[in-house]
């Protein structure tokens, strides 16, 4: 009986160090559940037939347009990441908060998560400052797991649902603007 005890205690033991690997076998990723133009608002410039297609755990495909009526030689841009309880949650607390003097030279600047997406996805080519028109993005992709690597490091980012907000405006504060989109961070566990 002793012996098989043994056998037990080394079973139960090789399983937790299993299990303990495996907790260390994985990875966030993000779902994106909405991208569109802000709710509360009629803005000059606005994004249209947008969809979202998550490729892979960590990539997702981006295809819409964007009508661009009204625009200034500067793009001061406000972007927000809120942290909040749920989806419909209206108690959401401001995560990250960035303001860029000129969100043109941002948005076309090499090596950003989000580089691949501007130089490949976007007819016509956006250059600084950008110009009215209709602007159409194409299987634009984005890097997820490079996006998250640069956000500010949370221990516990899965429990929450994020929001975001990217707003645009003239140098005189008129909005110009608006995008939101909303998702939640998984635990994918590493095949």
């Amino acid at each position: 009986m002793a012996k098989w005890n043994k056998i037990m205690v080394l079973l139960v033991f090789q399983l937790l160090y299993y299990a303990s690997i495996c907790k260390f076998q994985t990875y966030n990723g993000l779902m994106i559940d909405y991208f569109e133009n802000c709710p509360d608002r009629t803005l000059p410039n606005r994004v249209e037939n947008q969809t979202i297609i998550q490729l892979s755990r960590d990539k997702i495909v981006v295809n819409a347009d964007i009508e661009v009526t009204k625009i200034t030689r500067k793009l001061p841009a406000l972007i927000k990441i809120y942290k909040c309880p749920s989806r419909s949650g209206t108690d959401c607390e401001t995560f990250l908060r960035v303001t860029q003097k000129d969100f043109c030279r941002i948005f076309t600047e090499k090596g950003q998560f989000w580089s691949a997406f501007y130089e490949k996805a976007v007819t016509p080519r956006v250059y600084c400052p950008i110009k009215k028109g209709r602007y159409m993005i194409r299987n634009g992709t984005i890097d997820l797991k490079m996006m998250l690597q640069s956000m500010p490091p949370v221990t516990d980012m899965q429990d929450y649902y994020w929001k975001f907000r990217t707003q645009l405006f003239t140098p005189d504060k008129e909005e110009l603007f608006c995008v939101t989109s909303g998702g939640r961070l998984l635990k994918f566990r590493k095949n």
